[in-house]
């Protein structure tokens, strides 16, 4: 009848208590809930104390002799009550950090399908952000976060770790650096090529000039792969000094994330099919 929107409006550097509310309910469900007291060898409770005490002295940064217990004891704060309020109050970027520092010191039987619920809930919130790596990342497409985890878990840590760094930078909420992203989602791609080559000194030129000769892929899509790399690395590119006039943006390091880890992920596919093995 169109008394309320079918959809909301998109949410950019914001949480409505909505997503909140929701975000709250899948840390207690997924999390807070495996807390048990008396319980000393269940895996998930044992993760869960460990954190709690990372928390408090890692990410809080409080002394240890005024941690308070988890649940309310004798009129004292609780824990619990602390982290809810971080949630539902605080800015939206500070619940960004601590969803993150919280999935980066779990184990990841806990945390993959509270990753996954949690992306489930920002699409029908219609969040910027998605989860990738850990990491909450302005990107709204699920495609281009399917490349991303995709390229990430190739199993070559080199590949790996680069994608991650581009992803941390990226992200970053408090000192985002577009210039190094754009840098390390490149430097993935070196390193898949200095894995396919066993060249260690190969340049992602050299390794899509050995593309050329073992793979049927089309030479327009090899040439416009090698233009956005002459980007990155001509006078004025990404890759050397920075000059005052430096307008990396977002947009830039977002279309390389996603570029570099589709093409990851584009070249694994076509080696396999070759009949070679990565490794």
């Amino acid at each position: 009848m169109g008394l309320k929107p079918l959809e909301k409006s998109m949410q950019r550097d914001s949480l409505d208590e909505e997503t909140r509310n929701r975000l709250w309910t899948l840390m207690k469900l997924y999390v807070w809930d495996k807390w048990e007291s008396n319980v000393q060898y269940d895996p998930h409770n044992g993760a869960v104390k460990k954190l709690l005490n990372n928390l408090w002295f890692n990410y809080f940064k409080k002394p240890i002799d005024i941690q308070p217990p988890m649940y309310h004891t004798n009129n004292r704060d609780s824990f619990y009550n602390l982290l809810r309020s971080v949630v539902m109050g605080d800015n939206w970027n500070e619940v960004f950090d601590l969803i993150e520092f919280v999935l980066a010191n779990l184990p990841e039987y806990i945390t993959g399908d509270l990753c996954t619920e949690i992306n489930r809930v920002f699409a029908q919130e219609n969040s910027s952000y998605r989860l990738v790596g850990g990491q909450f990342v302005e990107i709204t497409n699920d495609s281009e976060i399917a490349e991303v985890d995709a390229a990430a878990q190739t199993g070559l840590d080199g590949v790996s770790a680069h994608i991650a760094a581009a992803v941390k930078f990226l992200s970053d909420r408090k000192n985002p650096n577009y210039r190094n992203s754009v840098k390390e989602s490149i430097s993935a791609v070196e390193s898949l090529f200095k894995v396919l080559t066993k060249n260690e000194s190969a340049t992602l030129s050299d390794g899509l000039k050995e593309m050329k000769k073992t793979n049927e892929i089309h030479p327009s899509l090899l040439l416009g792969f090698e233009k956005i790399y002459a980007y990155t690395s001509d006078q004025g590119g990404i890759r050397h000094a920075i000059f005052d006039t430096d307008k990396t943006s977002h947009s830039d390091a977002k279309f390389m994330l996603v570029s570099c880890s589709a093409f990851i992920n584009y070249v694994v596919g076509k080696w396999a099919e070759s009949g070679k093995k990565i490794k």
